[in-house]
C-alpha cells in the first residue's frame, strides 16, 4: 500500500468520525452524547415525575356586603335589600336604611331578619353557606310592599363577597 492510499484511508476515517460527531448532542459546553451502537439500546433514563396539582379548594362560607350607589329620586323612602335562595318569599337576611340624600349611597353587611318586619335585624353579619343567592334591592314607602324602584341580581358566595349595585330601575325589574 502506498502512502497515498494510506493517507486517503486515514482522511476518510477521520472525516467519518468528525461527521458522526456533528449534531449528536454538543451543547456548546464541549460535551457530546454518543448514539448507541447498532443492535443495542440506549441506557435507561428516568422520565421526570408529572407535576402534581392540588385540587381546587372547597368553596368557603362567607359574609355578603351590599354596596349601593347612585340611587336617585328616593329621599324619604326606605331602602330594603333582601337575600335568600328564593327571594322575597324565603329571604332570611337583609340590609335596611333610610334614604336621606339624593343621590344615595350605602354600604353594609347583610344581617339576619329577626322579626316580622324585614327591617328588624340582628347585629352580627350572617355567614352564608357557599352557593348562589338571589338579591333584591328596592326603595319603598315604610310599611309598603310595593317598591318605587327596584333591581334584582344574583351573587355566588365563596368566601366574603360584595354585591355592587349602581342605581335602581323600575319596579318591573324585579320580583318583589
Amino acid at each position: 500500500m502506498t502512502s497515498r492510499v494510506r493517507y486517503a484511508m486515514l482522511a476518510t476515517v477521520l472525516f467519518s468520525a468528525l461527521a458522526a460527531g456533528c449534531g449528536s448532542g454538543d451543547n456548546g459546553a464541549g460535551t457530546t452524547s454518543a448514539s448507541p451502537a447498532p443492535g443495542t439500546t440506549s441506557p435507561a433514563t428516568t422520565a421526570p415525575a408529572p407535576a402534581t396539582t392540588a385540587p381546587p379548594p372547597a368553596p368557603a362560607p362567607g359574609t355578603v356586603t351590599l354596596d349601593v350607589s347612585e340611587v336617585t329620586d328616593a329621599t324619604g323612602l326606605v331602602m330594603l335589600a333582601v337575600i335568600g335562595k328564593n327571594v322575597p318569599v324565603q329571604a332570611f337576611a337583609a340590609v335596611c336604611a333610610m334614604v336621606g340624600t339624593d343621590p344615595f349611597s350605602f354600604t353594609g353587611a347583610y344581617l339576619p331578619i329577626t322579626g316580622e318586619d324585614p327591617c328588624t335585624l340582628g347585629t352580627e353579619p350572617v355567614e352564608f353557606d357557599p352557593g348562589s343567592y338571589q338579591v333584591i334591592v328596592a326603595v319603598l314607602q315604610g310599611g309598603s310592599r310595593s317598591p318605587e324602584q327596584c333591581t334584582q341580581t344574583e351573587v355566588t358566595v365563596d368566601g366574603d363577597v360584595t354585591v355592587e349595585v349602581t342605581g335602581l330601575g323600575p319596579p318591573s325589574d324585579c320580583n318583589f
